[in-house]
């Protein structure tokens, strides 16, 4: 069966591999609701190749959106938007994905 589409999806930690992102960005544009879904996306940045996912992310209509950098356990922003413990060597990217005004037909 179909999956529901949703107006957010929350999404974190879920870039490791090539393979896996291109699942992953697949996925999200069976479930992000068009035109005005959104999703929002916190991953560290050295797990995979970021210029790749917005370029695979381009290629399905969507827009990427770099919200902040969150950096290790003593940043100000990320003590307050998530919970301890974090690497010190941790760099995570906060991103918002959303459909561009033309996105494609076929998936």
């Amino acid at each position: 069966c179909a999956p529901a589409t949703a107006d957010v999806v929350l999404a974190t930690e879920v870039l490791y591999t090539e393979a896996g992102t291109r699942l992953f960005v697949g996925a999200l544009c069976r479930w992000m609701e068009k035109p005005d879904g959104a999703c929002y996306l916190v991953n560290n940045v050295r797990r995979t190749n970021f210029a790749a996912f917005e370029a695979l992310c381009e290629g399905h209509g969507l827009r990427v959106e770099r919200l902040a950098n969150l950096e290790g356990s003593g940043g100000a922003e990320l003590s307050a938007a998530f919970l301890a413990p974090w690497d010190d060597i941790d760099l995570f990217a906060n991103l918002k994905l959303t459909w561009r005004d033309a996105f494609p037909l076929v998936y």
